[in-house]
């Protein structure tokens, strides 16, 4: 597993503790976003925020910047910020993979 060098963490009303952090870089590791040349940047926005039914929650938003192509924003919000961040990682790692895939064979 690596450690991304390209992220930015910022969180907005909530307490961004070191395990939260490590959380994060960790996460984002199993995504390999170092592998690809094609990410410039990821910007981690956490903030409270409620969900689609209006009830409290916590968001995660993942910006990536990619070269030559359109920057992603991959966003979720649920009850824990680490559900919250697992979950984006997920979809981000998903989708990501689906655009490398679609580049390198085209």
């Amino acid at each position: 597993m690596r450690t991304v060098k390209k992220v930015d963490i910022r969180a907005k009303n909530i307490s961004l503790t070191n395990h939260l952090q490590k959380h994060i870089h960790q996460r984002l590791g199993f995504v390999r976003l170092t592998e690809e040349d094609q990410v410039r940047h990821v910007l981690v926005s956490l903030s409270e925020r409620k969900d689609q039914y209006g009830r409290p929650g916590m968001c995660c938003q993942i910006k990536v910047l990619l070269a030559r192509r359109t920057d992603m924003v991959i966003e979720d919000v649920e009850a824990d910020i680490y559900t919250a961040v697992d979950r984006a990682v997920d979809r981000l790692g998903r989708r990501l993979r689906r655009i490398l895939v679609t580049h390198r064979t085209a």
